[in-house]
């Protein structure tokens, strides 16, 4: 069958088989579809019936047969082809054709300063056809195209135009994320506010053009976002939303990279508005900026509600790449990245950049408070519970309300060195959401950069139903310690309610305290150690040095600031408590229970702790252990007594500890 164009027969050109005047169609290179003959026709060749057996397929013997016969259709005479337009003379031509009155016509029809508009410096008027047109740009800024808008509201495009992207004067000069809109004034409202952004053709257009243009050097170590528009049809869909998601996904597979999709509040149907409506707040005072020019701080505040609103595009997965993976280096080039060598900590013993800190506590025992202080310091640094803390700015994502936080920032005086991102589930993620906000706190953080990244609590956020499950909490972990690069990273997580031993307090799997670099744990200080119940004590190990074993920590409300000492080390100021009180007790010695009871609070409270202590002394000879069972539950420890110098006296009963003597190792 052939490609060339059909047409149907007419009385005025009948079918040279069968002369009818309906039915049958010829093609201009002589090949004839009649619907009436099924058999040979003299001067024809019969070709046979077509892929449908309706129409049989005929040839005229010889080209006179075709021209010759009455009324003949004759093939038209080839167009010669059109000489391609130069649209950046034409762009040129056009925008020499545009008045200051008519481009501050269509500003006022758009709603937006005049000022948006001379932003595209070829933006023409077209006399003849009474409308302004719009260049359109390749990647590498030429005009391929040029669209047409007219008074009516109503867009065209000028005959042989391609589709490309709208980049208004200076659009690249702008720090922060590179946006992707839809069309043309949606561009110029935000570039207008000091804004990077380019317009993209329609809602799911341009594409391949935004490939070539984002993989240059514009868009390196900036993030990309995408955004959509609030335009739900009566069938449910919404076009600019889903656009921005199509586009989205077929950038992150062009650049390897994450992009990010965005839309604007729900009250505004797309950026344009938006610009339109904060810009009038302000002007009239409705509003309040930052200073500077109003257009300016019209563009950081819709910049941040971008950044809030913004999620990772669900997409193709970029094809592996074996020069995405690091190669190994010599231990003698690594370094530490703190002055003068050492641990780079953020807050010295607790928090240190390039790691992942766990931070665990019963409910209600005053994490949050501790940290909000912690992030009141931070903003110039200094020292916070008696141990360094470098200046730096702090990234929150929480699970408490906005209003929670805007009541302790007025009460504890926080700063804006704190970024909050609260609640940024409406449930709980599955494993790919996660993935996705990971990737979007990491766009935020390159553009946004911060010295700690906080997730409180961590039960709340992330994507984990069975905190027991070994391999649930590893996978959830893994995409954490990319957020770590550079900064702190702190988890904030619960004890289990029976408590644990060093460094398995923490409620859940154990790959969880495996994971992390710093384990610490918070707990309310003993009764004896503090009546009034105001005292913290902070447990820490891990990997690295300078980790304090404990420290009491304590919030001067007078003062509005925590204080901090350290305790020495546990375990010894324990053994020498059990020493002490087996001392007391001479010769009949204690059993567990009964040595539990005669404890200071705070060093009692940890069963599993004072258990292993018990063992480990018994074993390294500090004291005695008979294993015989009574009623008094267990093995009998008893220490022998020490040598007393001559003349003199020690009671044994109803001694004080505080009046015994530190006992000979």
């Amino acid at each position: 069958m052939t490609n060339a164009q059909l047409r149907r027969v007419s009385k005025a050109r009948p079918c040279p088989v069968c002369a009818g005047s309906h039915k049958c169609s010829l093609t201009d290179d002589g090949l004839i579809l009649c619907g009436r003959s099924r058999a040979d026709v003299a001067g024809f060749r019969h070709l046979g019936a077509s892929d449908d057996p309706t129409w049989h397929l005929y040839r005229a013997n010889t080209p006179a047969e075709l021209a010759d016969a009455p009324g003949a259709w004759k093939p038209a005479p080839p167009v010669p082809a059109a000489k391609p337009t130069d649209f950046p003379g034409l762009a040129d031509r056009l925008s020499r054709k545009l008045s200051p009155t008519l481009a501050n016509d269509l500003a006022d029809r758009l709603g937006l300063p005049a000022a948006c508009v001379s932003l595209l410096p070829t933006l023409g008027f077209d006399a003849t056809a009474g409308c302004w047109t719009i260049p359109e740009h390749d990647a590498r800024g030429t005009v391929i195209g040029i669209g047409t808008r007219y008074r009516d509201g109503s867009k065209r495009a000028v005959p042989g135009s391609r589709r490309g992207l709208v980049l208004p004067s200076g659009w690249a000069d702008h720090p922060g994320p590179v946006l992707v809109v839809e069309g043309m004034s949606d561009a110029i409202a935000l570039v207008h506010c000091g804004l990077c952004a380019v317009g993209r053709p329609s809602a799911r257009g341009g594409i391949e053009l935004l490939a070539q243009l984002l993989a240059g050097p514009i868009a390196v170590g900036r993030p990309v976002l995408v955004l959509g528009e609030n335009d739900q049809k009566a069938d449910g869909s919404w076009p600019g939303r889903e656009g921005a998601a199509f586009v989205a996904a077929g950038l992150t597979k062009a650049l390897g990279r994450a992009v990010l999709t965005a839309c604007p509040p729900e009250q505004y149907k797309d950026a344009r508005e938006w610009v339109i409506d904060r810009l009038k707040g302000v002007r009239s005072g409705a509003t309040g900026h930052l200073g500077g020019d109003p257009e300016l701080a019209v563009g950081r505040d819709i910049a941040a509600g971008m950044a809030r609103g913004a999620a990772a595009a669900v997409a193709h997965k970029p094809a592996p790449r074996a020069d995405r993976f690091p190669l190994p280096l010599p231990l003698d080039v690594l370094t530490t990245g703190a002055a003068g060598g050492g641990i780079p900590w953020v807050w010295d013993g607790y928090l240190m950049r390039g790691g992942v800190t766990l931070l665990s506590a019963l409910p209600k025992c005053g994490k949050t408070t501790l940290l909000a202080h912690l992030f009141k310091t931070l903003a110039a640094g200094g020292s916070f519970c008696g141990r360094p803390l470098v200046p730096g700015r702090a990234l929150v994502v929480s699970e408490e309300s906005p209003a929670v936080w805007a009541e302790r920032r007025d009460r504890i005086g926080l700063t804006g060195c704190v970024r909050l991102l609260s609640r940024p589930f409406f449930n709980r993620p599955s494993a790919e959401d996660w993935q996705a906000f990971m990737l979007h706190l990491a766009n935020i953080l390159a553009s946004d950069p911060a010295d700690l990244v906080v997730f409180d609590t961590l039960a709340d956020l992330w994507p984990v139903k069975d905190e027991n499950n070994a391999t649930d909490v590893q996978g959830a972990l893994q995409p954490v310690r990319r957020l770590a690069d550079g900064r702190a990273v702190l988890l904030v997580h619960h004890l289990r309610k029976s408590d644990g031993g060093e460094g398995t307090g923490s409620r859940g799997s154990g790959a969880l305290a495996g994971f992390v670099d710093v384990l610490v744990e918070l707990r309310r200080a003993g009764r004896a150690a503090d009546p009034g119940g105001a005292k913290r004590v902070l447990t820490a190990v891990g990997r690295a040095t300078g980790i304090p074993p404990e420290w009491t920590v304590e919030l001067d409300e007078d003062a509005g600031e925590y204080r901090g000492t350290d305790v020495g080390d546990p375990a010894a100021l324990l053994t020498d408590a059990i020493r002490k009180a087996l001392f007391a007790a001479g010769p009949d010695g204690l059993t567990f229970p009964q040595l539990r009871e005669v404890l200071p609070a705070e060093q009692q409270r940890n069963e599993v702790k004072l258990r292993a202590v018990m063992t480990g002394g018994a074993e390294a000879g500090d004291w005695d252990r008979e294993d015989r069972a009574t009623r008094l539950g267990g093995p009998i420890y008893r220490v022998g007594l020490p040598q007393i110098p001559a003349g003199k006296k020690v009671v044994t009963e109803g001694v004080l500890f505080d009046d015994l003597p530190m006992l000979p190792d």
